[in-house]
Order: structure tokens, then C-alpha cells, then sequence
């Protein structure tokens, strides 16, 4: 592989992190027209984590956020287009340690099933576009590839880390979503959600 994984990303990761708060603080103005939680400035001993954990659910079982972009070859992405397709999400950073776990296995299961209808999209949140789809290249993914620069899907799918991943049946329906990736805990589990809904 061509690609230098190790190699130090530190300003990048800093740009995310950045537009992350950002996007939290808007995510929350919506949160709050729509009678959501709100817990960010709040004392952390305060914070009620079954609440962060009950508000990154509450996409399940709901259609996916509409969107229509390109994707780094130019190709045009709409999700009006993914019906009678099982597609999952992926979020990812070029400088994200769990990410370099998580691909590879993307890249199996994506082998193994592409021909059941099922696909991938991955959206790099890298504020060089070009590092994302080195990346991706680099575990020669085959699948698309949007960069989100400047967060506007990561603000739709209320992501704030990295990996995160999500999957839509064939309806447009999201019935999985997962944050973090240690193999041992969540590879399984990635894979029966994935072949419940082929």
C-alpha cells in the first residue's frame, strides 16, 4: 500500500474537531425546536449518557436523511437511487486509528455481498478531500466515496466521532448504526446486520 498510515495528521484532526463542536452546537439549536435533549454545557458529572446514547438511536427506524452529492470521481450520489439496495454508511477520517480496523472488513463484506444487492458509501470528513480518497484507495475500496469537507452530511446523521455506520434496508429505512469499531465487540455484530437485511 502506498499510503503512510502513521504518518502525523494532527492539524486535520484539529479542523474536525473544530467543525464537530460546531456541528454539535447546531445540531442542538435543532434539538431544541424539536424538544430533543440538550447536554452540551453541562457540568460532565451531569451528563446522563444513557441520553447520549438513547439520541444517537433515535435514527433508527427512520428514513435516511435525503441527500444528492458528488462523490470524489464526480458521480453523482442520491439517495432516492439506493431503494431496493441494503447500503451502509460509513463515516471515516484518514488520521482515525479505528477507521484503519474497520476498512478492511468493509472491503470483505462489500466482496461477499455486492452481488445480493448490497452497497457501500463511505463519507470522508478529511479537510483535504485528497486524503480521504487516498485512504480509501489505499484498502483499494471500490465503492463511492464522498468527501464532507465541511460537515453538512456529518450534520445531518448527527456524527461526532469516528468511525460511524450506518445501514439502510432496502426500503431507505435506517436499521443499524454503530460508532467505533474494535473487531472483537463489533464485527459480528456489523455482519448479522448486514445479512438480516439481504
Amino acid at each position: 500500500l502506498d499510503y503512510d498510515f502513521e504518518a502525523a495528521d494532527d492539524q486535520n484532526k484539529t479542523d474536525y474537531d473544530e467543525r464537530t463542536g460546531i456541528n454539535r452546537e447546531v445540531s442542538q439549536l435543532n434539538g431544541q425546536i424539536n424538544g430533543m435533549t440538550i447536554l452540551d454545557g453541562l457540568p460532565k458529572e451531569k451528563i446522563d449518557e444513557s441520553a447520549i446514547a438513547k439520541s444517537d438511536g433515535e435514527m433508527i427506524g427512520k428514513p435516511i436523511p435525503a441527500f444528492d452529492v458528488k462523490d470524489t470521481s464526480g458521480t453523482a450520489i442520491n439517495t432516492k437511487d439506493w431503494k431496493g439496495k441494503v447500503t451502509l454508511i460509513n463515516f471515516f477520517a484518514s488520521w482515525c486509528g479505528p477507521c484503519k480496523k474497520e476498512f478492511p472488513e468493509l472491503v470483505n463484506l462489500y466482496k461477499e455481498n455486492k452481488a445480493k444487492g448490497f452497497q457501500i458509501v463511505s463519507v470522508g470528513v478529511d479537510r483535504e478531500s485528497g486524503k480521504s480518497l487516498e485512504f480509501a484507495k489505499g484498502f483499494e475500496a471500490t465503492w463511492s466515496v464522498i468527501s464532507d469537507a465541511e460537515s453538512e452530511l456529518m450534520g445531518q446523521f448527527n456524527v461526532y466521532s469516528m468511525p460511524a455506520t450506518f445501514i439502510i434496508d432496502r426500503q431507505g429505512v435506517v436499521r443499524f448504526m454503530d460508532t467505533g469499531f474494535k473487531p472483537e465487540e463489533q464485527l459480528e455484530k456489523l455482519r448479522s446486520a448486514v445479512k438480516g437485511l439481504l
